[in-house]
Parts: structure tokens; sequence; C-alpha cells
């Protein structure tokens, strides 16, 4: 247990846990794909090292990803090819979205967008990124040395919003649902850094589990288990939430016996930081400063 909670220290209440690459295809799982396999760590170093801009190295249903100089400065640099077939309105407006958040957001943690250009077509445009650097080359002594924060960036902001804006058009993904928030999944626009908690709880969840807590193909099955699991929100804990979801009645409550048991081995102190992230209430939810100071780090 002493690995996951040096890692969840390190990175899971950082407040981000978007998807790391579109093309991967990888559930939105920010903490689980480090610590688990560590895939895109290793293959953005090999990208930077190989330098040949013919070579495909991941293929994807959006594009593809190669390796390059970049024109001014001559550093390796990696290219995201986005295709843009079928679009008859030009680009879509959630990669409009995600170009300007990685224009305007600067973080040692998020990979930096250095350009945006075409790519030898019109029906694509190429998105230019800067490379990780060389300390993801001794990634092998996970287990022994923990992951420095500073390793390891965020490189895809295609579930980015700003505060008060809709996800009605991410509900529908199965894959990005699991990992919502309730407030989200009820398409509220009211809401706030405590929705990341939320999905960092999901992904302490299945770093124990090896499976996502909220498994189900729709946000009804998802809401449906998150209640069965955690209990039904009150109005007095979350003011307005009967308006928000009239099918809350008719959900099965819970005394939180049945997660209990789905965790056994789990110590009492990381039980409860794992309840205080996935309150239902989003008033209520731990927030990253808190959880920090929880007593599971220093158990």
């Amino acid at each position: 247990m002493g690995s996951i909670k040096n890692s969840i220290t390190n990175f899971g209440l950082f407040a981000i846990t978007y998807d790391l690459f579109d093309p991967l295809h990888t559930a939105p799982s920010f903490l689980f794909l480090i610590l688990f396999s560590l895939p895109v760590a290793f293959w953005l170093e090999a990208v930077a090292l190989e330098m040949d801009l013919e070579k495909v190295y991941w293929y994807g249903a959006s594009g593809e990803i190669y390796s390059g100089f970049h024109s001014d400065t001559h550093e390796p640099v990696l290219l995201r090819e986005v295709r843009l077939h079928g679009e008859r309105d030009g680009i879509p407006t959630n990669l409009i979205r995600e170009i300007s958040f990685l224009q305007e957001i600067e973080h040692q943690n998020i990979l930096r967008l250095l350009d945006v250009t075409y790519y030898d077509t019109e029906d694509g445009i190429c998105l230019v990124y800067e490379c990780l650097g060389r300390e993801l080359q001794n990634i092998s002594y996970i287990s022994e040395i923990g992951i420095d924060p500073d390793s390891v960036k965020v490189a895809d902001l295609a579930l980015c919003r700003a505060l008060g804006s809709s996800f009605e058009e991410d509900i529908s993904k199965p894959t990005r649902i699991r990992f919502m928030a309730p407030e989200l999944l009820m398409n509220s626009t009211d809401y706030s850094y405590e929705t990341d908690i939320w999905s960092v709880g999901c992904i302490f969840a299945q770093m124990l589990t090896g499976t996502p807590l909220f498994d189900g193909s729709t946000v009804l099955h998802i809401l449906a288990k998150a209640f069965r699991y955690l209990g039904i929100p009150t109005e007095e804990m979350w003011p307005g939430v009967t308006a928000m979801y009239p099918l809350l009645p008719y959900h099965k409550n819970s005394d939180g016996q049945e997660l209990r048991e789905m965790l056994p081995d789990l110590e009492p102190e990381g039980f409860d930081l794992l309840l205080k992230m996935l309150c239902v209430a989003p008033g209520r939810r731990i927030t990253a400063k808190a959880a920090l100071k929880h007593p599971y780090f220093n158990a």
C-alpha cells in the first residue's frame, strides 16, 4: 500500500485528471496509467530520440503522432496530426477549445503547445508539442523511489472546460463518464475544483481494485452505482439536487457497507479519505489541500 500512497501524494491531488493522449483510447485515469503501465511516458521519450518525421509512431482514429524538429529552435518536438475529414464547419469546437486552453495555460505539469499549423494537407492540422525530459529514463525504479511530479505532464486537454460551462457533449462517452462527478453527470454548470477530487477518488479506487468503481455505459447506470455505494444526497447536503435530478428518490440508498466489502485490504484511514473524495454532495467533498494533510498519508 505504501507505493500507492506515495504516488497519490505526488499526483492524485493535483486536481488535473484529464486524458493523457486521445489516440491511446485509455480511460481518463491519470494515476492508474502512470503507476501500472506508463506507456505514454516511455513512448514520448522514444519518439523524442528517433527524430524521424517520416515514421508514424501512433495510429489513432483522429490522426497520427510523429517526431521532428522545431524549425526555429531545432529542438526535438512531437507532432500530433488531427484529421478533419467530414468536418463541414472546419475545425471542431472542442479542438479549438483545447488549443485555446493550451495556449493560455503555463504550468510545469502541462505539456506546452509550441505551434499549430497545417501538415501536408488541408484535411488536417498539426499540433506541435514540446518533448518530455529525460528524467523518465529511470522510471523502472518507480517502486523504490516514486515519481517526482516534474517528470509527468498532462498532454491532452480534450476534456478541459472553463468553470461554469456545460459537459453535455461528453457524457455520451462511457470511458469518460466513469470518472465524472455527479454534478457533471446531471449537467450542472454550478461546479468547481471539487469535480476533479471526485475523479481522483475514482482513480484511487481503481488502483486498489483494478477495475473502474463506477463501471456503466450510461449516466443513469453510473449515478445508480454512485448512490448505491455512497448514499443518496439530501436537500440538506446539496440544496437543489432534487430539482436537478428528479429520479433521485427512485435510487437505492446505501450504508457504505458494500463499498467497504469491495476494499477489504484498505486501512481505515485510506477508506475515510476515499469516502471524503467521493462525497456525492460537492460542497462537502474534501479539498486537495485538506486531502494532502489527511492521516492516511502519514499512517
